[in-house]
């Protein structure tokens, strides 16, 4: 096996790497009148609600959905279905995710590098690099209280968004 045959058998691995380090995109847009629809179909008395009210309050009434509603189911139906509490509760998820990979250690990465020479009995020339990120402990130990820090403070902007959720609600309710 000499020649090109050999050069296909050592590109096939290669090129299964290069292939399988691809991302796919698939679109999935936004439907503006599905989304209006579904959120006027939100009714107090369906089984989404009932499962939200169940995990927050679990001395609730028996029946469903309760003949009259007290401040706790009405608070856990504030809490389960606010908008601005779902995008708080994503920032702490961000934060903490983020917080994970501060801790984490950098991957290396392996380069494979080509280059034409016109001028030569063989044109290709062929290069593999290897790359090794070093980051100081130092440098870690910030990074990972810059995400504690980030962490603490979408945590104290959750709570002040469900306290001001709360406080509506006690207003409303007034």
């Amino acid at each position: 096996m000499t020649g090109p045959s050999l050069r296909a058998w050592a590109a096939a691995p290669l090129l299964a790497l290069w292939l399988s380090g691809c991302a796919s995109y698939h679109a999935q847009p936004l439907h503006p009148q599905r989304s209006a629809r579904t959120f006027a179909a939100r009714r107090l008395d369906s089984p989404a609600v009932h499962d939200a009210v169940a995990k927050l309050v679990p001395q609730r009434a028996q029946q469903w959905p309760p003949p009259r509603w007290n401040r706790a189911e009405l608070l856990a139906v504030a809490l389960a279905d606010n908008p601005q509490l779902a995008v708080a509760r994503a920032e702490v998820g961000r934060t903490l995710a983020h917080q994970i990979t501060a801790a984490e250690m950098p991957n290396p990465t392996v380069g494979l590098q080509s280059e034409f020479a016109l001028h030569d009995a063989r044109p290709w020339l062929y290069g593999v690099s290897f790359e090794l990120p070093l980051r100081s402990p130092g440098l870690r130990r910030l990074d990972i209280s810059q995400a504690q820090i980030a962490t603490s403070r979408a945590r104290w902007q959750l709570m002040g968004a469900t306290w001001t959720v709360r406080s509506e609600l006690v207003a409303a309710l007034s």
